[in-house]
């Protein structure tokens, strides 16, 4: 008995560790790919430091790792990438507005596959990114674009009410019926996304709500359209701001993966009973 229970344990132990090599050696692969992706974006530090946590990441998996390479070279890694960070942005920012003048002025075609690797793997750490800034529905939103899709969609859901903007303009259109009906309709623009609630800011600026009013008052429908796309007009939104340092996306570069086929933009409805 005891033997069986000795053994059952180390089949266990033997299988978190197998378990911790394939989540190491899954992270080695991000890095890996972070690499090419910061490279093609002009962020040449973090590319670097990327492809140093990678190696040592898949170091540490392996049952007899190199002795030169183990963790503290992984710590100091980490380290250095804190202390890149807020200069990355501005390097983020070059490399996107580089391939966005390449995409306008040569066509969408004229990226490199690399180049739209590097592109479409920036989109998927702006959705992750979405995440730790409290935007979830602005997250759905970017992460719908990643597979084809209905090119009009409707979500029953009141999350732009969140909004005072929103929540002003329903008011408004509530007085201007009056005991009568009717159909009210404005656009949704904030000068910053976050003058208002982040996620609303992020997930609805330039699109517009219209405000439908029937039966004397007694019923109020509310619908809120975007248009979830990049055009190549807009080319310097700030997602993120620090100091001297920011990220600005040219919108021109991910224009070119919806041209390419690498995202999937859709018109997205919000609507509720208000």
């Amino acid at each position: 008995m005891g033997g069986q229970l000795r053994t059952a344990v180390g089949m266990a132990q033997e299988e978190q560790i197998a378990m911790k090599r394939r989540l190491l050696i899954l992270l080695a692969l991000v890095c890996v790919l972070n690499t090419i992706s910061l490279f093609t974006l002009n962020a040449w530090v973090m590319a670097a430091l990327n492809g140093v946590v990678g190696i040592a990441l898949y170091n540490l998996s392996k049952e007899n790792p190199f002795p030169f390479f183990k963790k503290w070279v992984l710590g100091l890694s980490l380290v250095a990438m804190l202390i890149a960070s807020p200069m990355t942005l501005n390097s983020l920012t070059s490399g996107i507005r580089h391939l966005g003048d390449h995409a306008v002025s040569d066509g969408p075609y004229s990226l490199s596959y690399v180049s739209r690797f590097g592109l479409w793997w920036s989109a998927v750490w702006m959705s992750l990114g979405g995440l730790a800034y409290g935007a979830p529905y602005t997250v759905a939103e970017q992460v719908l674009m990643f597979w084809p899709g209905p090119e009009e969609r409707l979500w029953n859901d009141d999350f732009p009410s969140q909004a005072r903007k929103v929540r002003d303009q329903i008011e408004d259109a509530k007085r201007k019926a009056g005991s009568g009906s009717g159909v009210y309709k404005n656009d949704l623009i904030w000068r910053s996304y976050c003058q208002d609630d982040c996620d609303v800011g992020l997930a609805l600026n330039g699109g517009d709500l219209t405000v439908e009013i029937a039966d004397g008052g007694a019923q109020c429908t509310a619908t809120a359209r975007v248009s979830v796309w990049y055009k190549p007009q807009y080319r310097s939104s700030t997602i993120l701001g620090y100091g001297g340092y920011a990220l600005r996306i040219d919108q021109a570069a991910y224009w070119a993966l919806q041209e390419l086929g690498w995202l999937h933009p859709f018109t997205l409805r919000y609507r509720w009973a208000c």
